[in-house]
């Protein structure tokens, strides 16, 4: 991963944003696979419901809710990286 004690204080604003995405680039590996896995119990609660209504219906909120909260963190990713590169040339 990285360490922290390669973070020191930012001396100009493109090392701040440097250190912004070195803290960014775990976080949100960690947030994707969590709606990885919220995407995946969902598919397989959905295979596993054997037609009843009720058990499709969570398991459908379950899949829209994993496909959500990816799209909206590998959006706020490809946002930050699209600003770091455009503002800063980082």
């Amino acid at each position: 991963m990285f360490a922290f004690a390669d973070l020191a204080t930012p001396k100009n604003l493109t090392e701040f944003v440097n250190n912004f995405i070195t803290i960014l680039n775990p976080v949100i590996a960690f947030v994707a696979s969590i709606g990885f896995f919220v995407l995946l119990t969902g598919v397989l609660k959905y295979v596993g419901a054997g037609g009843d209504e009720e058990r499709l219906g969570k398991a459908k909120q379950l899949i829209i809710y994993g496909l959500i909260g990816m799209l909206v963190i590998f959006s706020f990713w490809g946002i930050a990286k699209l600003l770091a590169k455009t503002y800063i040339g980082v």
